[in-house]
């Protein structure tokens, strides 16, 4: 019985001491951008502060430092408190909200499966008073959410960017990085080869496999055919692009193999023709060449020649589609048609070593430095055109006998291959340039 009786009395004069003590939590706080540090403020009339509680408010871990400093990772508003406990077994609690407005530092990963394009994105910071909104660089569809799942439809560059802001509104941020996606072909790639005489064609797929349907599509608009081995027959000579298809049943993969075929029938009556192009002037030679046939050309540009050799003069690069009509000795006629590739890389001009032009640097990237020389002073024409002889860039400069040099910017003019041209009343001299 006396112990309880001594139990008892601890315990009131532990409470009598209790509800004399006085205690005030409190604290203040400063800030550069979202890193925060608080300062204890609070005060105890009796005992000594032995512990105390911060809760930042964002589901951080709470701190028992003194003056703690926090960093938080998004913005918005949030409700810091501070708990004391003294020595007189006061215990107290202060809180306040506080606004972080000093932006939001955003990043992402990504991770691609080449198996199919799926593609995982994964931003930071990660947080409830967040929003996210991904756009994927593909045009095909946007996201929210901080991690998410985007496929691709083909291997490639894209440029994928993460918006970030708070729920409130204080911050938003947006970040842009290249994600390269890389999609492994499939595992049923097949080709072929082709062969046949006068329009009868035989196609063979490679490799040949049990598991494997092949589908063909021969480039003349005629049904499909099926089968390892496909024979078909042609109306016309002439290029085909054909296509096979396979399929992997197995497996459910399915690849495209497309290659062009040049299909010949009875050449005595149909053409052909191949050509030959000196800056922009082609030679084309029919087969067969026989001075007793007579030939008709359309040489793509409005030009048209009655002549066993064609002979052309194509004013500016480009693609030309040429056909070619022959009649034989006994009256058959067949036209071919092909389209060619015509490149004019040069620029007809009149030259004089007077000026000795040394052009450098070559490639150049910002500027380039011409350094020549004069014989008598004069002014100058220097002018930049591109393959096709379009002028680019043009100055006139006056300059005096002797050595003489210049500097051209070339800030505005896009990467490529041009002439530079220095010009001086009748005399000219061009230098090949490349713009990095």
């Amino acid at each position: 019985m006396k112990s309880n009786y001594f139990l008892i009395a601890i315990i009131l004069f532990c409470v009598s001491l209790n509800s004399n003590a006085q205690c005030t939590a409190n604290f203040t706080y400063t800030n550069s951008g979202n890193t925060f540090n608080f300062t204890d403020a609070s005060t105890a009339s009796t005992g000594t502060i032995i512990s105390r509680t911060w809760n930042f408010g964002d589901f951080t871990a709470p701190s028992t430092s003194t003056n703690p400093s926090h960093t938080y990772n998004m913005c918005g508003n949030y409700n810091v408190s501070l708990t004391i406990l003294t020595s007189a077994f006061c215990s107290n609690t202060y809180s306040t909200i506080i606004t972080v407005n000093g932006g939001i530092t955003a990043s992402f990963t990504s991770t691609v499966d080449t198996t199919n394009g799926n593609t995982t994105f994964q931003a930071s910071p990660i947080s409830l008073g967040a929003n996210y909104f991904w756009d994927f660089g593909d045009g095909t569809a946007i996201g929210n959410n901080s991690i998410t799942t985007h496929t691709y439809a083909t291997s490639g560059t894209y440029n994928v960017c993460l918006t970030v802001s708070d729920t409130g509104g204080l911050c938003t941020t947006t970040i842009c990085n290249n994600v390269i996606v890389y999609i492994a072909p499939p595992t049923c790639n097949s080709t072929f080869t082709s062969n046949g005489i006068n329009g009868n064609m035989i196609f063979n797929a490679q490799p040949f496999n049990l598991n494997y349907t092949y589908s063909w599509d021969y480039g003349d608009g005629s049904p499909t055919g099926t089968g390892f081995i496909s024979n078909h027959t042609y109306g016309l000579p002439g290029n085909y692009y054909v296509c096979l298809t396979t399929i992997d049943s197995s497996t459910s993969c399915m690849s495209t193999f497309c290659d062009s075929v040049t299909v010949l029938i009875d050449t005595t009556c149909f053409p052909t023709f191949t050509f030959l192009n000196t800056n922009g002037t082609v030679v084309f030679t029919p087969s067969p060449l026989n001075p007793l046939n007579t030939y008709s050309w359309d040489y793509g540009d409005g030009n048209f020649g009655n002549i066993l050799l064609g002979l052309n003069t194509y004013a500016t690069s480009g693609t030309y589609n040429v056909c070619l009509t022959m009649t034989n000795q006994l009256g058959c006629t067949g036209t071919f048609c092909m389209p060619i590739t015509v490149t004019i890389v040069g620029i007809e001009e009149q030259t004089s070593e007077n000026f000795n032009l040394i052009v450098f640097p070559n490639p150049a990237h910002e500027q380039l430095q011409l350094n020549y020389y004069l014989t008598s002073a004069s002014s100058i024409d220097i002018d930049i055109v591109d393959v096709l002889g379009n002028r680019i860039y043009s100055e006139k400069q006056y300059k005096t006998a002797g050595a003489n040099q210049s500097l051209i910017s070339l800030d505005k003019i896009a990467s490529g291959a041009y002439f530079i041209k220095l010009s001086s009343g009748e005399f000219s001299i061009s230098r090949l340039i490349i713009k990095k």
